[in-house]
């Protein structure tokens, strides 16, 4: 089974071993699917999950009292790749364009979509340009065209948007 890093144990929460997550992608339409989540190389059942601050509370069987919630702290979060794979008329998820070419209908071809990120308001593609790494809003507004086949993106970046990254 192939896995995605999707996040990290921030916290522990309360007394019961519920931790406090922070994941990459601030979407949570998600959650209720989730019934596994794998920390480092060990898979955990969900018992309870929800909207927490800028993140989630989990409570997973087997961590049962705050010292092991607090023993997990910094510990990667992992979900299973095929998690990722959404369905016709689905929203899609983030790792199903990761390595994607970004072309932006003014300057031409970007680069590869190497990772992602967010700030509060939106995701952010993080996309090799010029030998750095540049944040790109992932908003409706900017996205004309995602061809799959062809793995590229095809947007309509407002003026100032790359130069906005050097400073």
């Amino acid at each position: 089974m192939s896995l995605r890093q999707v996040g990290k144990v921030k916290a522990a929460h309360g007394l019961s071993g519920e931790l406090f997550i922070i994941f990459f992608s601030k979407d949570y339409s998600w959650i209720g699917e989730i019934e596994t989540i794998i920390i480092l190389n060990k898979a955990y059942s969900v018992l309870k999950i929800a909207e927490h601050k800028d993140g989630l509370k989990v409570k997973v069987k087997g961590v049962s009292d705050r010292n092991h919630s607090e023993s997990l702290i910094g510990l990667p979060i992992y979900l299973p790749e095929d998690f990722f794979e959404s369905e016709d008329g689905d929203s899609l998820y983030l790792a199903e364009i990761e390595g994607f070419l970004v072309i932006d209908t003014i300057r031409g071809e970007l680069g590869l979509i190497k990772g992602f990120s967010s700030n509060k308001a939106q995701d952010l593609l993080l996309v090799s340009y010029n030998e750095k790494l540049i944040e790109i809003p992932f908003v409706q507004a900017f996205v004309e065209d995602i061809n799959h086949d062809k793995k590229v993106i095809l947007m309509n970046l407002p003026e100032g948007l790359i130069e906005i990254n050097d400073e």
